[in-house]
């Protein structure tokens, strides 16, 4: 009897956990839209310009990722720099996320997804992989480092 009663209460218990647990859903980035630029409406800027100034370049990117982690990890480039990153993934479903830059790609699959930005904030920045895809996605991240 002692033995059922455990059983039941072990069951009851599973059914539980499984039915308060939340199933993880991938997250899925809306559409990049481009904003108009508006010209500033004081005379002094109180932020850093979003154009690239006459003096920076476009530095052009190719990212893969792969398990569990991304080729190449590291970029480098210089603040006003215009950033094209185009990435894919070369074996399952994974995110690119830069939150500093509101970057946040799916790649799922060879197709190459693209994003561009003004590197306007100086400093060294992880990227990661948003969306999870196993054991080792804590440690799947790159840095993208803007120099002055």
């Amino acid at each position: 009897m002692k033995q059922l009663l455990s059983f039941l209460l072990l069951a009851l218990v599973l059914i539980t956990a499984c039915e308060t647990t939340p199933t993880p859903q991938p997250f899925v980035s809306p559409p990049q839209v481009e904003k108009p630029v508006q010209p500033p409406t004081s005379i002094e800027p109180t932020s850093p310009p979003t154009q690239p100034s006459s003096t920076s370049t476009v530095k052009e990117f190719t990212i893969r990722a792969f398990q569990y982690g991304f080729e190449p990890n590291l970029i480098e480039v210089k603040k006003g720099d215009k950033v094209i990153i185009h990435a894919f993934s070369s074996d399952t479903t994974h995110g690119f996320n830069i939150p500093i830059y509101n970057v946040n790609l799916v790649l799922d699959g060879p197709e190459k997804k693209t994003v561009e930005f003004i590197a306007d904030k100086h400093g060294s920045f992880h990227f990661r992989c948003s969306i999870p895809c196993g054991h080792g996605h804590s440690g799947m991240q790159g840095t993208l480092v803007v120099r002055e």
